[in-house]
């Protein structure tokens, strides 16, 4: 999850920089403006600025992105396990049966899913946890994304950190958690469901696995829409991180 996480944001760092840039500004966005915003990044900043904050964005993601699959997978499969024990109760013909062999992770996520409810339980679950153990490496990588280059020497990731820290002290580490919370519970939760809901879907229609072409279609997807239905708090947690 952390590698995943690492290699997809260092692979869109440019646009996400362009986004926050928009987002913390009145500046109106249209669409085909974006290649000359990124042709005056790299004229006053250099190529590299495009990936600005990038090295901190990865500090960041490597714990959030791992924390979050490691506690969706956790929540998953306690639900699964549940739902387990229910089939087996259910179709045991003596209740003093030794027993049912476990099933291994694979063979039970074929046969026992989640319901919609539950994926929105378990990625909301996962998001807001790995929300909170890595939100200021998420506050600083923010900040580090909309200051400009300076003569001299740059302000850097742990300059940045400890500045929030001496400033606000504890809650200045957190600042802007509360809309970073109530957009990432739905955000993730309807992420992760739709995801799951998708590759359930291909599953038991087709019998097979989902094909990577088929997983980052379920994965792009369900990003696309959680993103457009939480993207509010995504600018309003923006401006009170800058």
């Amino acid at each position: 999850g952390g590698f995943a996480g690492m290699v997809a944001k260092t692979f869109v760092a440019p646009i996400d920089r362009i986004k926050i840039l928009y987002q913390v500004t009145s500046t109106p966005f249209r669409l085909r403006d974006v290649p000359n915003v990124a042709k005056k990044i790299v004229k006053e900043e250099g190529l590299s600025a495009l990936w600005k904050g990038n090295a901190a964005t990865l500090i960041r993601v490597f714990p959030y992105a791992g924390i979050q699959f490691m506690v969706f997978h956790k929540v998953k499969y306690i639900f699964v396990d549940k739902h387990e024990r229910d089939h087996d109760v259910s179709t045991e013909p003596n209740s003093e049966k030794k027993s049912i062999i476990r099933r291994n992770t694979y063979e039970k996520d074929r046969k026992f899913g989640l319901t919609p409810v539950e994926s929105l339980i378990s990625g909301s679950t996962a998001g807001a946890i790995s929300v909170l153990m890595t939100y200021p490496l998420d506050l600083t990588r923010a900040q580090l994304a909309v200051l400009k280059k300076k003569k001299g020497p740059n302000d850097g990731f742990v300059k940045v950190l400890m500045s929030n820290y001496h400033n606000g002290g504890t809650n200045g580490l957190f600042r802007g958690i509360t809309p970073t919370l109530l957009g990432m519970l739905p955000y993730s939760g309807v992420a992760f469901g739709i995801n799951e809901q998708s590759k359930r879907y291909i599953l038991d229609r087709h019998r097979r696995d989902p094909t990577v072409y088929e997983k980052m279609v379920c994965g792009g997807l369900s990003g696309l829409f959680a993103q457009s239905m939480t993207y509010p708090f995504e600018v309003t947690r923006r401006r009170m991180q800058t």
